[in-house]
Parts: C-alpha cells; structure tokens; sequence
C-alpha cells in the first residue's frame, strides 16, 4: 500500500497494539536507529514537531492538532516544539496490519493524516485508557483501535470529496457503507435535504452511474462475497440484499460476473 488512507477500501487485521501518552519537552530530539518494527500514529495534542526521514534532506513541519502516520520500517527523527507545560505533548498509538489472505501490510509513506476535529481526542483517549488497564481486555482494546481508525479515514474521506458533492455525502455515506440499502432514493434525497433529480444528477457527477446502478453494484459485490465464504443458499442471499424476485437476482449477477450465483457458491 502507498499510503495509510489505502486502508479506507482493505480488509486488515489489528494486533500488537500500543497505546501511551508521551511527555517531552521543547526542542527534545528523539532518533529511531533501526527500523520502526510496527506502524504509529502519533497526534500532536501539546506540542508541534519536526520529521526527518533517514535519507531526505527537508524536515516536515507537523503542527500542533495534527495526526501523523509513521509505517513500520521508517528510520527518521524526532524534534518536538512548543511543549506545553506540564501536559501530555503526543499521544501514540502503535500497531501491526495483516491481511487476512496475505499477511503482513506494508504502507510506504509517512504523512499528516488528519487533523483535530470532533472526536478525535475522545478517541485517542479512550484506547489509551483501555490499554492502561491492570488486565486489558483484547476485544475491548481492539475495537477502539477500529474506532479510531475507522474515524480518521471516515473524516479523510469526507474532506477529500469536492465542495460541489457536499450537500450529498449522507447520501454517497449511505449508498457506499450500508450493507442492506433498505431506504428508497427518494428518502436518501430526503437525507440530503434536495429534490430526487437534483440529487441523481450530483450523484452521477460523483460516481460516473445513477444512484440506483450504483446500489445494485454495491449489492451484487456483497452477494458475491457472501456466496464465496458463507453457507447462504441463493434465495436467502438474494432476499438478504433486497432482490425478492431471485430469478432476476440471478440474471443481473450473471451479467456482473459472467457466472450465475450457482456457480460462484460452489
């Protein structure tokens, strides 16, 4: 993977998790000698810093609120400016990615990945906490792991969609994350605040397809997963995605994948 916000669309595993606050004062340097063994993300909440890549001559400037990444295998180092007196200066975060097929995650670039917004901080605060417990419970610290990442690419994702789309990202969040897509295009109009037509038209600035090509894609991508690794039969995959009539469910999955669901389920 190039960059941290590849992880939006991938399928990975959390482990080796870490989670601290870190107290430095001004101008204190911090070099890494070998290289980083897992990934971090460090948020700049009572200082500023500096980061110099092993190699590139240019420092990068990291303001105070921001959250940098910081891949496993980096060598670089640290300066750490305007500390704020007696308060936490960063908080780090540190964990290992895997993929489920194909093992270890590699991600080659370091970079500010998000910023302070609502929540964040909540969130940073929260897996420290369930880390520091006597006895941390594995579940629990790996779902505020999740959370917290699921939150920094959420809010990346709604900062990188152009100004002329914001009035529909309820919508495009609608049609891109849930699974059963029960609501009708008129109620995720309603969502938006805007006419049916006008919605459609953004919709197919944005995605290339109407809203309603673009759910039925979204739907057979799910049926096809849930063929390969479940024990659904045909019709309760069909009816599982909304398609009642499964003989049109497999007519439109055949044009999709040049299979029948049948086929791909055995």
């Amino acid at each position: 993977m190039k960059t941290f916000f590849d992880l939006y669309n991938a399928d990975f595993d959390l482990s080796e998790i870490v989670a601290i606050n870190q107290h430095w004062q001004t101008d204190n340097t911090f070099s890494m000698k070998y290289p980083r063994p897992n990934n971090a993300l460090l948020y700049f909440l009572g200082c500023s810093g500096k980061y110099k890549q092993k190699g590139e001559e240019e420092c990068r400037e990291i303001p105070k609120g921001s959250i940098f990444f910081v891949p496993e295998g980096a060598l670089y180092d640290w300066t750490f400016c305007d500390v704020e007196h007696d308060s936490v200066a960063t908080f780090l975060f540190e964990f290992a990615l895997t993929s489920p097929s194909d093992g270890r995650i590699r991600i080659d670039e370091a970079g500010i990945v998000g910023h302070e917004n609502d929540g964040v901080r909540a969130l940073f605060s929260k897996l420290i906490h369930d880390f520091s417990r006597p006895r941390p419970i594995p579940a629990r610290l790996k779902a505020s792991a999740y959370e917290l990442i699921s939150h920094i690419l959420d809010s990346q994702r709604k900062s990188t969609i152009k100004k002329s789309f914001e009035c529909i990202y309820k919508g495009i969040k609608y049609l891109e994350d849930d699974p059963k897509q029960e609501k009708s295009i008129e109620e995720i109009s309603e969502m938006c605040n805007i006419s049916v037509n006008y919605f459609e038209r953004l919709f197919k600035e944005y995605s290339g397809m109407s809203p309603t090509s673009y759910r039925i894609k979204r739907k057979l991508e799910r049926a096809r997963v849930l063929l390969l690794v479940g024990d659904m039969t045909v019709q309760q995959v069909s009816y599982e995605l909304g398609f009642y009539d499964t003989a049109y469910f497999c007519r439109v999955f055949k044009k999709a994948f040049g299979m029948t669901p049948t086929e791909v389920r055995k």
